[in-house]
């Protein structure tokens, strides 16, 4: 799988938290892409498998930022979100700890990716749509990395 080029499908349980932040310079956000906050820059941006990438959310609309960061990004956190998981990385036993950003719309574990960036704590597995996937509390982290 590769990082999003169109609106991801959502599944998600339970209230969510809304929050804004400034989009990266000259970035498209797709709707149900992971976001992940850059401090230097204090922008939002899809997610990566990035050193000291900090998750925010999901984001909750398409947006497409120009080349000042002056448009805010609405994304959720702290509810369940359902996401394909990478070659089906992620197993049973790795319910309670954490999900890692694969990229954007995927996740893996951290065996899998160089910098393990924390997407939330894997809760379920599940597979939607004859895709495997992982219900992960966003942004709440698990005991370990997965």
């Amino acid at each position: 799988m590769a990082a999003l080029s169109a609106n991801r499908e959502r599944f998600k349980k339970n209230d969510a938290y809304t929050d804004y932040a400034l989009g990266k310079d000259s970035s498209e956000f797709y709707e149900g892409a992971l976001l992940m906050y850059t401090p230097a820059a204090s922008t939002v941006e899809p997610a990566a498998d990035t050193s000291g990438g900090l998750i925010a959310g999901v984001c909750t609309k398409r947006v497409t930022t120009g080349a000042s960061n002056t448009v805010k990004i609405e994304f959720e956190f702290g509810h369940l979100e359902w996401f394909p998981t990478l070659a089906s990385s992620i197993a049973t036993g790795d319910e309670g700890s954490d999900a890692i950003v694969g990229d954007d719309g995927n996740l893996s574990e951290a065996a899998d990716e160089t910098n393990d960036v924390r997407a939330g704590r894997i809760v379920r597995l599940e597979t939607l749509k004859g895709v495997a996937g992982a219900w992960i509390l966003v942004g709440v982290h698990g005991i370990a990395a997965a």
